[in-house]
């Protein structure tokens, strides 16, 4: 189905979580004076809210309560709605599910309740959370959308936020339900290992499902033409709030908020691209810095033209959330700075739809692999403690900050689309656990086919152990090892050597009696098992226990853990699998921020795709390069991604581009033709000055 909104790129949002403890609280808001000044920005849409996680309702509602503030102003938002379509904006409605207070102190029976039978709010915490699993909720929302609906009018697009588990529940809806389709108690043990507790963890995604495809149904039976959105920011977040690619199935378009910098910014907007079922995905950050948690400190004019053509460039569009005064005004410095951020994206909107994406490496990413399978058994009455850790992106995402560091474009390729890794030469697998048997048998497939594949640390093992033979019997109990490379390979180690090996934090799993492939490295473990930490050798608390007894804890060195203790057990091998190739690595030594073991892992990029349509070697490494391209050209972005307010431009280098050769080639900005050399089938393209961003149109 074609969407209106889908061609809506610069949009706006303001954020309206108001309280009624306080009379004045919403009373000086101006409907007519918000549309214009939104208008005025250039936004084509504006994401809205119809109530917030207070639960009070913004129309005179017979399903819930209205907020007390537009009493005298009832019709305040259908007349903003009204305002902002006839200045030819669209309207995307906010309705915030499940964290809704008033339903919450309304409905005892549709809370959520933890294992020891507390609700959210019992010690004063400010979310009222309700369960996905209660029927009487569901229906109280479909209601309400029902209900606004009649009142405002059509809108464009519905924005369902915090569509997640924000713990686990233990209510008698859930109970019931497993009872139900299960049987038995629920599992309460945190445990990865145990098939019982990650049964649990896939009815949870499946529960959490089946909720957001009611609240879909709810919209479309209103609102047929609207675009529906799920809260997807929480795709690649911890496994607590089971998110996967349910919320993408219920979804018309991905639409997620974010807060980080902008190495998390890049990553998940190429992860939304490769998800959304249709084009544009929404990426929504704050115009507060850092985040919403800020009221009164708005970013720079630098720092949000950033973030909006970040988002463009990677054919997203861009929301900036501004934060409402409780009593309904706002600052009006935020919509002067945003018209002049989406002024100057404006010369550059034509491209923000054209393309398809040109990119050689591909990082997997597995939605169903995201907790950190090492954590011990633990109690769920432990929440607090409970890790929330996410080895896997934390380990894809330094990934892509190399890449992006050597200028190697890449896509975000996830479990739910292994049709889409075929266009990658690369797959980088990268610490991934709990990966499907179906995927397994995808990414055989895919290198059968002619791809290759890198796997390290948790991805993959059976799969591993298919190609290479022999078994994987567990992992070293040091957590600090490293990987010595054999003369083959020496040259890729850069100033690494058998005697100075690459150091990886973390442990290394053990590979016994492989049969097939060759080894590249080789495992070298330090001296002693208990790993130190120099920073911490002046505070006796945070020093590392260790048990006296075990003769292996004694140190060979005070402040660091030296490689004394070569192995034959292999660190790196790689094996041929019909047309392609696979990689193994025993573990993530890529997930890094040094710059040493960053060339290494780019060194083998390079060595396994040796003719990548990149081959710019003089670029900073702040510039990260987008190239798209169509039947009628190529379409190159380059963006100066320094994290702060002054943003120093960059000077002459080149960007060199293995292409057919071009017929012409224009800078966007300003209509410029740019003059260029083209030989041996590569194009350079001599840059003499960026300051944030620029596009060229290149014409073959």
């Amino acid at each position: 189905m074609a969407f209106r909104y889908s061609d809506k790129y610069k949009k706006y949002s303001l954020d309206m979580h108001v309280n009624v403890t306080r009379d004045e609280f919403l009373k000086q808001f101006d409907p007519e004076a918000l549309a214009k000044d939104i208008i005025s920005t250039g936004a084509e849409a504006g994401m809205m809210y119809i109530q917030s996680h207070y639960g009070y309702s913004y129309w005179p509602t017979k399903v819930g309560e209205m907020h007390p503030g537009l009493i005298g102003n009832e019709d305040a938002f259908k007349r903003l709605y009204d305002e902002m379509h006839k200045g030819g904006m669209d309207v995307d409605v906010y309705f915030s599910m499940i964290y809704n207070n008033w339903a919450y102190d309304h409905h005892p029976e549709w809370r959520i309740k933890d294992i020891d039978g507390h609700y959210s709010r019992d010690k004063g915490r400010r979310f009222g959370l309700c369960c996905p699993n209660s029927e009487g909720y569901k229906k109280f929302c479909r209601d309400q959308i029902a209900d606004f609906t009649e009142y405002v009018g059509p809108y464009e697009a519905f924005f369902a936020d915090m569509t997640f588990w924000p713990t686990v529940c233990y209510c008698d809806n859930c109970r019931a339900r497993w009872e139900k389709e299960v049987g038995g108690e629920m599992p309460r043990i945190v445990n990865w290992k145990d098939e019982r507790w990650k049964l649990f963890q896939r009815k949870r995604e499946e529960w959490l499902q089946d909720y957001m495809q009611y609240i879909y149904d709810s919209v479309k039976m209103v609102n047929p033409g609207a675009v529906v959105e799920m809260q997807n920011s929480t795709m690649p977040g911890s496994w607590m709030m089971g998110v996967t690619e349910n919320a993408t199935i219920a979804s018309d378009a991905v639409s997620g908020d974010l807060y980080g910098g902008f190495s998390q910014q890049t990553f998940a907007c190429k992860m939304y691209y490769n998800m959304t079922p249709n084009l544009p995905f929404n990426y929504t950050t704050s115009r507060c810095e850092p985040s919403l948690d800020e009221h009164t400190t708005i970013k720079s004019e630098v720092m949000m033209k950033l973030h909006a053509m970040l988002s463009f460039i990677n054919h997203g569009s861009n929301i900036f959330v501004d934060a409402v005064d409780m009593t309904g005004t706002y600052e009006p410095l935020v919509y002067s700075r945003l018209k002049n951020v989406y002024d100057d994206a404006a010369k550059f909107e034509k491209y923000f739809s054209k393309g398809k994406p040109c990119t050689d490496i591909g990082i997997y990413f597995n939605l169903h692999g995201k907790y950190d399978e090492e954590m011990p058994p633990m109690d769920i009455s432990e929440s607090k403690n409970i890790s929330r850790a996410i080895p896997h992106l934390d380990s894809s995402i330094n990934v892509s900050e190399t890449l992006q560091g050597a200028h190697i474009p890449y896509s975000v390729y996830t479990s739910f689309h292994p049709e889409q890794w075929g266009k990658a030469k690369m797959l980088i697998v990268s610490d991934a656990p709990n990966m499907s048997k179906e995927n397994m048998s995808e990414l055989k497939a895919y290198v059968e086919d002619g791809g290759i594949a890198y796997i390290s640390g948790h991805s993959a093992q059976p799969l591993v152990e298919e190609i290479f033979g022999g078994k994987i019997t567990g992992r070293t109990d040091e957590t600090i090892t490293y990987i010595a490379p054999e003369d083959e390979v020496a040259s890729l180690f850069g100033e690494y050597s058998r005697k100075y090996p690459l150091t990886v934090y973390d442990s290394a799993y053990i590979l016994e009696g492989a049969t097939n492939g060759k080894v590249l490295a080789k495992l070298t473990l330090p001296y002693s098992l208990q790993a130190s930490s120099f920073l911490v050798c002046a505070d006796l608390e945070l020093q590392v226990e260790a048990d006296p007894n075990d003769p292996r804890n004694e140190s060979a060195s005070m402040h660091s853990d030296p490689p004394g203790i070569a192995t034959d057990y292999p660190a790196m091998m790689e094996a041929e699998v019909g047309k392609g190739k696979i990689i193994w690595v025993c573990a993530p030594f890529e997930n890094t921020s040094l710059t040493q073991p960053r060339k290494v892992f780019t060194s083998f990029v390079k060595k396994y795709v040796p003719e990548m349509r990149f081959a710019s070697d003089d670029t900073p490494y702040v510039v990260e390069y987008q190239l798209w391209e169509d039947e009628e050209g190529k379409y190159l972005s380059a963006i100066n991604l320094q994290y702060a307010d002054e943003v120093l431009p960059v000077f002459d280098f080149n960007i060199c581009i293995r292409t057919e050769k071009p017929a012409k080639i224009t800078r966007v900005s300003d209509g410029r033709e740019m003059g260029f050399e083209y030989s041996d089938g590569k194009l350079v393209l001599h840059i003499d000055r960026l300051d944030l961003y620029e596009m060229f149109d290149i014409q073959i």
